[in-house]
């Protein structure tokens, strides 16, 4: 704990960096009508990216807000052109769905 405590103060992340930290990416070719593919949406990307496979960054509980970066540089938004599905389907609320309520035994319908 000593040698812990020795290292403070320690530096808060930034809202961007924090955000940035919980993103998903994944790897997809820009098709020759300058657009990617993700999830069965389809986006429109820079013509510069034609034929190159570039990494979206997105947050996985909003499909419609994708950063787009090719070389390790920022090649600005991916613009929603067809969006189908607005989560992506392995990201999973922290917070499960509450069922119905257990039964109780009491049948106040007669």
């Amino acid at each position: 704990m000593e040698r812990w405590l020795a290292g403070a103060p320690f530096p808060t992340p930034t809202p961007d960096a924090l955000r940035e930290a919980f993103c998903w990416s994944e790897l997809r070719k820009v098709a020759k009508t300058a657009t990617v593919s993700l999830q069965s949406n389809t986006y429109n990307v820079d013509a510069s990216l034609i034929g190159r496979q570039v990494e979206l960054v997105f947050d996985p509980f909003d499909l419609t807000d994708i950063d787009v970066r090719f070389g390790g540089r920022w090649f600005g938004k991916a613009i929603p052109h067809l969006i189908t599905r607005h989560a992506h389907p392995k990201a999973k609320p922290e917070t499960p769905v509450a069922g119905p309520p257990a039964p109780t035994g009491i049948d106040s319908c007669g």
